[in-house]
């Protein structure tokens, strides 16, 4: 892996976790489990796509369960039933558990 690959990673994942993910979205995916899912078909999708652009590696359906239910998880414990001493936590570790998530895939997909 080169530092440019990972400099793609982290933009893909900025882009599929900031920019199309809107004000509305981030204050109400905490309310509503089919908006949390909407965000993250949508930065799966974006970092697929990222994949695809930069590689030219389409990613098959297991990875890209892999990053749905991995974005879904992290993001869920955001959620306000989760209890106040987790969500400390949760922008450092959300933050670097994507960035794995997207290693992974990335050494799984070459």
């Amino acid at each position: 892996m080169q530092v440019v690959d990972l400099f793609w990673l982290l933009f893909f994942h900025t882009v599929g976790d900031f920019v199309f993910q809107n004000d509305w979205m981030l204050k109400n995916k905490t309310k509503s489990l089919y908006i949390l899912i909407a965000h993250s078909i949508v930065w799966a999708g974006v970092i697929a796509f990222g994949f695809f652009l930069m590689w030219g590696i389409e990613l098959a359906s297991k990875p890209l369960i892999f990053l749905f239910l991995g974005h879904l998880v992290m993001d869920s414990l955001n959620h306000p039933l989760v209890p106040r001493y987790k969500k400390g936590l949760c922008f450092d570790f959300d933050y670097l558990f994507h960035i794995t998530q997207l290693l992974i895939v990335y050494f799984w997909s070459k």
